[in-house]
C-alpha cells in the first residue's frame, strides 16, 4: 500500500514538475533521420513518379520509459505516423492517458499508452518499429536486456535515439546555490549508481547502434524556486532520502528562503 501510494505520488510530480522539451529540438532529430535512414524523406512521395519512400509522416515509433508523457507528446509534434508510450509504472501510465484525454482527437490517434517491461520484451512485430526512442531514463536500464528487445522489433536500417538533458543551472544565483547544496548536500550520497550516466552526459554509456551523433540543445526552464522544490521532489535521490528521513524538510526550507529573498 505504501509503495503504490508513493509510486502513484511520483507520478504526479513527474506530470507536475518535469520540464517539457523543446520543440526546436525536433528539426535536428528530424534531420539525423532523413541523413541516415534508407529510403526515408521529409515528406510523402505519393503520386509521384518516382518509387514511393518511407516519410516521416508514415513512422512507427515506440517512446520507452515513457513516465507521465511528456516525452511521448513532445514526438508526436514531429508528426510521425504513431508512437507507442510505453512505462513500467501503471502510474505512470495513468498519468500519461489522462494527458492524452484532454488532447484534440488527432493526438489520440496518434498515441496509444501501455504498461510494459521493455527488459523482457516489447509487444511489437519483428522489423515492424522505425525508431525506438529512451529519454531521460537510459541510465536506469540493463542495457542488454533492453537493446536485446529493441533489436528485436526495430526495422533494419531503423533508429535509436537516446535523450537526456543535465543538470539545471538556475540563472538566479541564490536560487543556483540553493538547488546545489541540496543536489549534491543533502542528497549526494542517495544518488545510485546508474545516476554516473547522466552526470556524464552519457559519454560512458554502452550503445551499440551506429553511427551515432549527438545534438545539443540549451532548455530553457522558467520556474519558480517552488517549482524547482517539486523538480527535486521527482528524483530518484529525494525517494530514497525522504524515505530514510520522513520529516525532512529541505524543500519546505527552499520555498521558505525564496519567500524571504
Amino acid at each position: 500500500m505504501a509503495k503504490s501510494f508513493l509510486e502513484v505520488t511520483s507520478a504526479r510530480r513527474y506530470a507536475m514538475f518535469r520540464p517539457h522539451y523543446p520543440e526546436a529540438l525536433l528539426p535536428k532529430i528530424l534531420s539525423y533521420l532523413t541523413r541516415h535512414s534508407p529510403g526515408l524523406s521529409a515528406h510523402s512521395t505519393a503520386g509521384s513518379n518516382s518509387k514511393q519512400q518511407l516519410a516521416v509522416e508514415d513512422m512507427k515509433v515506440v517512446d520507452v520509459a515513457c513516465g507521465a508523457g511528456q516525452s511521448t507528446f513532445f514526438l508526436a509534434k514531429a508528426g510521425f505516423k504513431r508512437i507507442h508510450g510505453m512505462d513500467i509504472s501503471q502510474a505512470q501510465i495513468n498519468e500519461a492517458t489522462k494527458a492524452l484525454g484532454r488532447c484534440d482527437n488527432a493526438i489520440q490517434r496518434q498515441i496509444d499508452f501501455q504498461v510494459n517491461d521493455a527488459h523482457s520484451a516489447l509487444p511489437f512485430k519483428e522489423n515492424s518499429i522505425d525508431m525506438v526512442a529512451v529519454i531521460q531514463a537510459l541510465h536506469w536500464f540493463d542495457h542488454a536486456a533492453l537493446y536485446k528487445s529493441i533489436d528485436k522489433v526495430l526495422k533494419p536500417g531503423g533508429s535509436f535515439l537516446a535523450l537526456m538533458y543535465g543538470h539545471a543551472e538556475v540563472l538566479h544565483e541564490a536560487a543556483q546555490i540553493q538547488f546545489l547544496e541540496t543536489y549534491f548536500g543533502e542528497l549526494g550520497r542517495y544518488w545510485p549508481p546508474e545516476a554516473r550516466h547522466a552526470a556524464s552526459l552519457y559519454y560512458e554509456m554502452p550503445v551499440p547502434y551506429k553511427p551515432v551523433e549527438r545534438l545539443w540543445h540549451i532548455l530553457d526552464f522558467d520556474t519558480p524556486v517552488s517549482n524547482l522544490a517539486g523538480l527535486i521532489s521527482s528524483y530518484s535521490a529525494y525517494h530514497k532520502y525522504s524515505a530514510q528521513h520522513p520529516d525532512t524538510t529541505i524543500l519546505d526550507d527552499m520555498a521558505y528562503r525564496e519567500r524571504n529573498g
